[in-house]
């Protein structure tokens, strides 16, 4: 769910309905190159916005971390040392949180689903940022 429309490039947010499972998840999921370079420049211009997203408290307790495709070393351009590199290697930068396929029925749903979009929405905001 982007605000642009399905093929716009951009952060977003997305459901996945099944009867074994069900996931809460958002984040940009195989940007272009352009795109991702655009990501990985901001991630290194400003390690400590990035850093202070994902490493935040409820972020981890809600998502454990940042997920998607990684590449196995670093990107070219960057050295495989580089002080952001665990950042860097990835391709993807989503979150995903798992729900019991039972809770969807539940009237609270919709309440515990915005709460955990709620806690995802600074990461979009620092994707936004990084391809505006």
């Amino acid at each position: 769910m982007k605000q642009s429309g399905r093929k716009q490039v951009g952060s977003g947010y997305y459901i996945h309905v099944s009867p074994q499972q069900v996931y809460l998840a958002g984040g940009i999921w195989h940007p272009d190159m352009d795109t991702l370079a655009s990501i990985r420049d901001f991630i290194v211009a400003w390690p400590n916005k990035f850093e202070k997203v994902v490493l935040e408290k409820s972020f981890l307790k809600t998502f454990d971390s940042l997920g998607g495709d990684q590449l196995k070393t670093a990107p070219r351009g960057f050295p495989k040392d580089h002080p952001q590199i665990q950042w860097l290697r990835h391709k993807d930068h989503i979150v995903s949180h798992q729900v019991e396929p039972k809770e969807i029925l539940s009237e609270k749903f919709i309440k515990k689903a915005g709460k955990i979009y709620e806690k995802m929405l600074p990461l979009n905001q620092f994707i936004k940022e990084a391809i505006s």
